[in-house]
C-alpha cells in the first residue's frame, strides 16, 4: 500500500509541474512581460536567447505541456473524456480505495487510474513506460531551457538595475543563515496521524 500511495503522490507532484511549465510559458507571453524582455534584450546573454527561440519553437507547436494543463491537471476533464478514461482502465486494475480518519490522508486510487488514462490518451501512447519516456523527451528539455532562459533574464534585471558586481559577491559579504533543515531529513510522501490515532 505505502509503494502504491508514494508512486501516486509522486504522479501528481510531478502533473502539476508539467503544468506548472505550461503556466509559466503563459507568464512569459503576458503583454508586460514581453514589454520587459524588449528592454532589456539587449542585456540578454546569447545562451539566453537561445533558450528563448527554443521555448518559441515549443510552445508555438501542439505541445504535450499546454495539452495535459488544459485537459487535466489545472482544468477537469470534460465528461466525454473521463467516461472514455473509465472504460479503457483494465478490469483486472485494483479499484481500491485508501480511506484513513483525516480527509487529508485518504487516496482514491481509481481516480488516479481514470486520471493515468486520460494522460495516456493524450500522450497518444496506450503503454505507460513509453508514454512517460515519450512526456520525459519531450519536457526535460523544456525544463531546462526555461530555468537557463529565467537565469539570464534574472542577470540582465540584476545588472542593469544594480550593477555586475551583485553577481560576484566578495566573502564575508553575504548573510550566513543557520537553523536550516537538511533537505534529506525532508521526504515526500507524508502522512499525518491524529494524536488519537496513536
Amino acid at each position: 500500500m505505502e509503494n502504491i500511495l508514494s508512486a501516486a503522490q509522486t504522479q501528481m507532484i510531478l502533473r502539476f509541474m508539467l503544468a506548472s511549465m505550461a503556466e509559466t510559458w503563459e507568464m512569459i507571453r503576458r503583454p508586460n512581460i514581453q514589454r520587459l524582455l524588449l528592454e532589456i534584450n539587449g542585456d540578454v546573454e546569447a545562451d539566453g536567447k537561445e533558450a528563448h527561440r527554443l521555448l518559441k519553437r515549443h510552445f508555438g507547436n501542439n505541445n504535450v505541456l499546454h495539452r495535459l494543463r488544459n485537459s487535466v491537471v489545472y482544468h477537469y476533464p470534460d465528461l466525454a473524456a473521463l467516461e472514455k478514461a473509465f472504460s479503457e482502465v483494465p478490469d483486472d486494475e485494483d479499484w481500491a480505495w485508501y480511506v484513513s480518519h483525516a480527509v487529508t490522508n485518504g487516496y482514491y486510487y481509481l481516480s488516479d487510474l481514470v486520471i493515468s488514462s486520460h494522460i495516456l490518451e493524450v500522450m497518444g501512447e496506450r503503454n505507460p513506460e513509453l508514454a512517460f519516456g515519450k512526456l520525459m523527451d519531450e519536457v526535460v528539455p523544456v525544463a531546462e531551457n526555461l530555468l537557463d532562459f529565467l537565469a539570464y533574464v534574472m542577470r540582465a534585471i540584476v545588472t542593469r538595475h544594480f550593477g555586475a558586481e551583485m553577481l560576484s559577491p566578495m566573502p564575508g559579504t553575504g548573510i550566513s543563515i543557520s537553523g536550516v533543515p537538511n533537505m534529506n531529513d525532508v521526504s515526500i510522501p507524508f502522512f499525518t496521524i491524529r494524536d488519537q490515532d496513536i
